[in-house]
Formats: C-alpha cells, sequence, structure tokens
C-alpha cells in the first residue's frame, strides 16, 4: 500500500495518484479511451468499469468532505451527500470553484441537476471580492452538465424576478460574497423556493477574523426573516 499524501494537499489529481499506485492494475484501466497503448488490458466494460467509477466517486466525496479548502465548504458538500441535493441556488458565486464542485457531488445521485447563480457578474463594483463574468462563470459550469441558470444583480432585484421558477429548491447557499444590504430585504422570496426538506447555509465570519463558516438556517428562522422585512415600495414615475 502506497502511503498516503499530506492531507493538506488541495490538488484532487494527486491523491487520484495516490489510489493509482495502491489498488490493483486492474482496477485503473482506462475507463473512457481504451486506448491499449496505456492500457494493456484492455478498457474496463461492464460492473468493472461501474465498479471503478464508483470507487473515483466515493473517493472524491471523502476528499472533499474532509481535505478540501476552504474548509468552511465542507458542511455543504456533506449535506449534499447526505440528504441527496439535486436543486441549488447560490447567492454570491465568487470564483465558481465551490459551485462546480457542489454540481459534481450532486451528480453522483441525480439524473438530473439544476444550479442557479445569483450573483453581479460584470456590474460588481471594485472593492469587492474578485469575481466572474456571466460568459466565464457558463464557460466554468458547462462542462458539469448540470443545468445552469445564471441570473446576474443583487439578491433583491434578481430574487423579485426569478423566485417563483425556483420552487423546489433542496439547498440554498448565501456566501459573504453577496450583497448583505439587498439581501436584508430579499429574504421575503426565499420561502417560496422552498421545501419542507430544503437546506439553507448562510456563511459568516469566523472568529478572530480568521475565515468563515457556514451555519445552517432552519426553515423557522427563514420565515422569522422574511416576515420581519418590510416590503419596498416604489415610486411613481
Amino acid at each position: 500500500m502506497a502511503r498516503l499524501p499530506n492531507a493538506k494537499l488541495s490538488d484532487f489529481g494527486k491523491l487520484v495518484q495516490f489510489l493509482k499506485k495502491s489498488l490493483p492494475p486492474t482496477t485503473w484501466l482506462n475507463v473512457s479511451s481504451g486506448d491499449r497503448r496505456s492500457n494493456p488490458y484492455g478498457p474496463l466494460r461492464g460492473s468493472s468499469r461501474i465498479e471503478a467509477l464508483g470507487i473515483l466517486r466515493q473517493f472524491k466525496y471523502f476528499f472533499l468532505a474532509n481535505f478540501s479548502r476552504p474548509a468552511s465548504d465542507r458542511c455543504l458538500y456533506r449535506a449534499i451527500r447526505r440528504h441527496g441535493v439535486a436543486n441549488i441556488v447560490e447567492i454570491g458565486m465568487g470564483s465558481g470553484r465551490r459551485a462546480r464542485r457542489m454540481i459534481q457531488l450532486a451528480s453522483c445521485g441525480n439524473s438530473i441537476v439544476r444550479y442557479t447563480a445569483i450573483d453581479p457578474f460584470e456590474s460588481r463594483d471594485a472593492e469587492s471580492a474578485p469575481g466572474l463574468s456571466i460568459k466565464e462563470a457558463y464557460q466554468h459550469l458547462r462542462p458539469t452538465g448540470a443545468a445552469i441558470q445564471l441570473v446576474p444583480g443583487d439578491p433583491l432585484s434578481a430574487l423579485t424576478r426569478v423566485a417563483n421558477s425556483l420552487t423546489g429548491t433542496d439547498l440554498l447557499v448565501v456566501t459573504l460574497d453577496a450583497d448583505w444590504e439587498s439581501l436584508r430585504h430579499a429574504w421575503r422570496y426565499v420561502p417560496r423556493m422552498l421545501h419542507r426538506r430544503s437546506l439553507v447555509y448562510v456563511e459568516e465570519p469566523g472568529g478572530n477574523g480568521e475565515g468563515s463558516r457556514f451555519v445552517r438556517l432552519a426553515l423557522g428562522e427563514v420565515n422569522r426573516l422574511a416576515e420581519s422585512q418590510p416590503r419596498l415600495h416604489r415610486k411613481a414615475a
């Protein structure tokens, strides 16, 4: 058995190499291409191929749930696996790395995965954390095969437009990249998106200014936030 690499590695590929060294050669035949130049045994087929893919999925989940960075995201990955999440809404997409990982994990247990991001995209101001344009975000997530919906704007303006189309949301993730002043008024749209088993996670700054953490909100707390915000009345033109 090969020696387990440093648990702090952020590169999943290096841990895959560890598995390749640890498992019998026939387990690591070229699953996708069947290239006999690199695979003298021939391509995996049938149950052997399914078994190999299952090993990869299990290991990827194990890595993301226990060793991925940032550590604050791990609870989201565990929740996706534990609750069979298929429909994800993220307010504040950031770099898109977390989004791609969430989709990949959700795809392991569901044939159809829906991901919606609410983010400023091009309208992000200079003082905000770096992010993606809509084109970059789509290019980043398209290979996942999920149904991708990218909604530009602050939480209030975006949810005003699309909340009714997001019913059945399994997981709502609110990050520190979100516009929190706008979000304060947008909570009233959230309950209509959720069902009784929905999960809501909100990112908070960590103690002593170190990192952050995700806190799960009970649905009763979500309803309280929704009811506590007065409706904004637009002035007539």
